[in-house]
């Protein structure tokens, strides 16, 4: 018997190339007709072209504030969050409005039990949460990771990362092999410096990278002065301010997409005296803005 519609037999389908691509809603459509179709429609060279013909939509965002007040989301006033919570796009993208009437039900009940989940990082729609921890105790590796897919529920937990005596910066998740595979990224810091602790689910382990070199300098007494995170262009930026030297700061940047990621953090000091430094992260470029001084574009 056939798998196709009304139980005929499967023939190969030729390759379409419509000069005005159809919504993303009409190929969720195609693979509920039958297992073929479904094959194909999932296919990683027909998701390539897609995608292509369809940059993702913006579905929404998760939000933790870890209990901080936000004001507002897509103009609705909110107030303390203490887990990841959904908040719908608006206006709708076009074609999905029955999607995302249904996205407030995603569900991150596939979370293991832990007293509280922090968002560290997200790439293509996958998730990667950390065990809570306070920002101004970094003294700590969090326990857990977990990356998570908020579509199909699926999430997979991370063992216990290595070097619990290191201050912990930031992580960061990458995805490889067209989403089939990850990598989370840890930033710790220690008296010699920062280093990466990479863990692969082609392995199921951990990795500890060595330190990086940055220039002897130790800056083990600033990590109370260390900012939030920052994500942009493949890269992941923390500006630290030096308690010791008034006036001083330093930016350091781990850059994602270096094929040898252990060479991926520098430490640059900046003369950024009597202002601010942040990192506005654009859809293909990244803006590091002086407040008061200068912009630099990427």
């Amino acid at each position: 018997g056939g798998d196709g519609p009304h139980g005929r037999p499967q023939r190969p389908l030729p390759r379409c190339d419509p000069p005005s691509p159809p919504l993303p809603g009409y190929l969720a459509r195609a693979a509920a007709v039958c297992r073929h179709w479904r094959r194909v429609a999932s296919s990683p060279a027909l998701l390539r072209l897609f995608r292509r013909l369809h940059p993702p939509p913006l579905l929404g965002f998760f939000i933790c504030n870890d209990g901080f007040i936000v004001e507002k989301v897509n103009g609705v006033l909110i107030g303390e969050i203490l887990s990841p919570t959904f908040f719908t796009s608006n206006p709708e993208p076009p074609g999905l409005s029955g999607v995302v009437s249904r996205c407030i039900n995603f569900s991150l009940d596939s979370l293991p039990d832990v007293e509280r989940w922090a968002l560290a990082d997200t790439r293509d729609g996958i998730l990667l949460f950390c065990a809570s921890f306070s920002a101004h105790d970094r003294l700590q590796i969090p326990s857990h990771f977990v990356v998570c897919d908020p579509v199909t529920g699926r999430s997979v937990l991370i063992g216990d990362a290595p070097l619990h005596e290191s201050a912990y910066l930031g992580a960061s998740l990458l995805l490889t092999d067209g989403r089939l595979s990850f990598e989370v990224i840890v930033v710790t810091y220690f008296m010699w410096g920062p280093r990466l602790l990479v863990f692969s689910s082609h392995s199921g382990g951990w990795t500890v990278h060595p330190y990086a070199d940055v220039g002897g300098r130790s800056i083990m007494t600033m990590l109370g002065s260390v900012g939030y995170d920052m994500h942009a262009n493949g890269c992941v930026y923390w500006v630290i301010n030096d308690e010791e030297h008034e006036a001083s700061e330093y930016l350091m940047a781990l850059d994602t997409r270096l094929d040898s990621i252990h060479a991926g953090v520098k430490l640059t000091r900046l003369d950024a005296r009597w202002f601010d430094a942040k990192i506005v992260a654009l859809s293909v470029t990244w803006v590091l803005t002086w407040q008061g001084a200068w912009r630099q574009r990427q």
